[in-house]
């Protein structure tokens, strides 16, 4: 090899780690509540510049400022991210949610509902009880759980990456019945199918569809977005993963 390509190489991977750095951003995790600031409100404005009673605006504002303490130039929220206005632009996102969890630095997970640093308060958050928030947990490499007043849950002991706290994995599994491999390290993918599908189970969405679309990067599938087809949506879903598998257990979960 030549000196010459050697040194495009090098100068090919500095740019690179550069980029990735500078672009390396965090994304929220959370259970909407009744008003949250959507695209609309804040395209083209600073947050921090929003009144303080504006619907909403206190969570994303947290979010942001722990960003920013983390060292973050980006930020991602699905409140305010996605102009929902857009159907290409909500399919697109659908269908690329896990993808950017997985590649986000950090994950953050907001727990309105905790107050105390405590077990106990934590099993009993919503946040394990919804569909979408699933695979906000198994797709970050990086993820932080923070309670209402945006102190974080566990001092940090070293870990300043909840998933490679064994203490916290072990509890985890124990409150969600998902193996402690899955939490720490998951690949998606239609392996283990029954399993995947009895996680999803018990969980809620707000809209029918979502059932089937919150599993869509955890299966590594991909399907049109049509909101108003009901329980159809499933059906779409088990007829995908009949297409790309023998395994069938997904009518008997």
């Amino acid at each position: 090899m030549s000196s010459t390509s050697s040194s495009r190489e090098d100068l090919a991977e500095r740019a690179r780690i550069v980029a990735q750095t500078y672009f390396a951003y965090a994304m929220l995790s959370h259970v909407w509540g009744e008003d949250e600031p959507l695209y609309h409100d804040v395209h083209g404005r600073n947050p921090f510049e929003l009144p303080s009673d504006f619907p909403g605006i206190a969570k994303l504002q947290g979010f942001c400022r722990i960003a920013q303490q983390s060292g973050f130039l980006w930020c991602w929220s699905d409140t305010c991210c996605i102009d929902k206005s857009s159907s290409a632009e909500l399919q697109e996102s659908i269908n690329s949610m896990f993808s950017w969890y997985r590649n986000s630095a950090l994950t953050i997970v907001y727990l309105a509902d905790v107050h105390v640093p405590s077990r106990d308060a934590l099993k009993k958050s919503r946040w394990f009880t919804r569909g979408w928030t699933l695979q906000e947990l198994l797709a970050p490499t990086a993820i932080q759980f923070y309670m209402s007043d945006w102190s974080p849950f566990l001092d940090s002991q070293g870990h300043v990456n909840y998933k490679r706290n064994p203490g916290f994995i072990q509890y985890l599994e124990s409150i969600l019945g998902i193996d402690q491999t899955y939490l720490v390290d998951f690949k998606p993918g239609l392996d283990n199918v029954r399993e995947k599908l009895r996680w999803i189970a018990s969980r809620q969405t707000s809209k029918v569809e979502d059932i089937a679309y919150c599993l869509l990067g955890i299966l590594d599938l991909r399907l049109p977005i049509l909101y108003g087809e009901q329980e159809r949506s499933f059906i779409r879903l088990q007829d995908e993963i009949m297409k790309n598998t023998d395994d069938t257990c997904i009518f008997d979960w």
